[in-house]
């Protein structure tokens, strides 16, 4: 840290640069300057440092690569497109727009502990009676230790609210499938 995400005149032409569309006003927090070392001086970074990490990237995007950072290879890179390109291309076209990023969670990981039933159970793996959990607050049929990615916890949350709303109405069959006749 710091970090920064740095795009350039086209993209924001193309698309979008802060969430922002082209002829939308950008957030305060985006620096905008016609020059790379303009938008240096406004960062408060090495100009020489920003130049040279530009013209890097630049060779390597104009041949759809990332030696460093490997953007443009997974499928989640190139979803809605399937080429590389329209993730990774030369930073050529000022104004430039820089704006310092800071890690973040998407989801959470963890939380209650619950048995089958969706209980939330205490300490002693005992159900806690009246306390059902699902999705991001469980444990289990949540995300568990891992966050798989956005919209990856909504099936296991169904499916866990389901047996909780029929355990809790005394339901013999408090599984996802429903037995004939519960």
């Amino acid at each position: 840290m710091p970090a920064y995400t740095l795009s350039d005149h086209a993209l924001r032409e193309a698309g979008f640069v802060a969430g922002c569309r082209a002829g939308e006003p950008l957030p305060e927090w985006v620096l905008q300057a016609d020059t790379l070392e303009g938008l240096a001086v406004q960062a408060g970074i090495n100009a020489a440092a920003l130049q040279r990490t530009v013209e890097r990237f630049n060779r390597h995007a104009a041949q759809g690569r990332d030696p460093d950072y490997h953007r443009g290879e997974s499928l989640m890179d190139t979803l809605g497109s399937g080429d590389a390109a329209d993730t990774l291309r030369p930073l050529t076209e000022g104004p430039y727009y820089l704006a310092e990023i800071s890690p973040a969670d998407l989801g959470t990981s963890g939380g209650l502990r619950v048995n089958g039933k969706a209980q939330v159970v205490d300490v002693f793996d005992q159900p806690i009676p009246g306390l059902y959990a699902s999705g991001n607050t469980a444990g289990v049929g949540g995300p568990g230790a891992l966050y798989g990615g956005g919209g990856g916890t909504l099936g296991p949350a169904m499916t866990f609210a389901y047996i909780a709303a029929r355990h809790a109405a005394g339901a013999e069959a408090y599984s996802a499938v429903p037995r004939e006749g519960a």
